[in-house]
């Protein structure tokens, strides 16, 4: 009988304790299926999905917001959101993230042209004879950024866009010749095209030549004062990923999105 008085003392001082601690752990991106997709959906994005089981285990609510990515780096800067989706140390430069030591994602960027098209990506100076489609605020390894930013103000040679749907801005562009090639992830493209109903035009036109040809996505945390919870956040994220790939779980968050788990 006191064993069970004990256990129930236990169980409430849990609950209590979530209740008192639990946070609103709010985390944004520009939409990048399959990663994040629409927060309205029933699937939101791989990444989203993994975040909200690990932190509701720990008494946590994840919201995903939408925001174009240059504003959500700013936001996170500033605190006002809590986490970075689809982050890396490349492409968020000297805003120092607090990153898991585990990773989210993994990505692998590519190129690709309209199917009757014979260019294919050989180096940087290969870009000379394309009219090149990118998103701003992203960074795209150190030859290839090079290569971007000394010709970034050039249109002839590079259309630099921001804003919501800004990669299906680009595949459309491409589609009407406006672009001669996008770079872009290879499961993001593929997903987008797909999603407009145009992939069967379109082709790979090789890897964007880094080695090694993938980097690690992360949800990285403010450094803000605001929030000083990331380094916990982080912790948690990190030691969910692991749990979750050991139950099996995480293969099974990946699966309705059509993809394995890249370890």
């Amino acid at each position: 009988m006191k064993l069970n008085i004990i256990i129930i003392l236990v169980i409430i001082f849990q609950l209590f304790h979530s209740l008192i601690y639990a946070d609103t752990i709010i985390i944004a991106a520009d939409q990048w299926c399959p990663y994040n997709c629409d927060p309205e959906s029933d699937k939101p994005g791989f990444m989203v999905e993994t975040a909200i089981t690990i932190f509701r285990e720990h008494g946590h609510e994840v919201r995903y917001v939408i925001r174009p990515w240059k504003r959500a780096q700013k936001e996170v800067m500033e605190g006002v959101i809590h986490g970075l989706i689809a982050s890396t140390p490349q492409n968020s430069i000297g805003l120092n993230l607090i990153y898991p030591r585990i990773e989210q994602a993994r990505m692998s960027n590519c190129f690709f042209t309209l199917k009757d098209s014979s260019w294919n990506f050989d180096g940087a100076n290969s870009l000379k004879k394309v009219k090149l489609g990118i998103i701003q605020g992203y960074h795209y390894g150190p030859e290839i950024q090079s290569y971007v930013d000394k010709n970034i103000n050039n249109q002839g040679m590079i259309q630099n866009i921001a804003g919501e749907n800004a990669l299906e801005r680009n595949i459309k562009k491409l589609i009407k010749k406006r672009v001669t090639t996008v770079l872009e992830d290879k499961s993001v493209f593929r997903y987008t095209a797909n999603q407009l109903g145009v992939f069967d035009q379109l082709r790979f036109a090789g890897n964007d030549g880094t080695s090694p040809t993938f980097n690690d996505l992360y949800i990285a945390f403010t450094p803000s004062a605001v929030n000083n919870h990331s380094k916990g956040y982080a912790k948690i994220l990190a030691n969910g990923m692991e749990q979750l790939r050991s139950k099996g779980n995480l293969s099974i968050i990946l699966a309705k999105y059509g993809l394995k788990d890249w370890r």
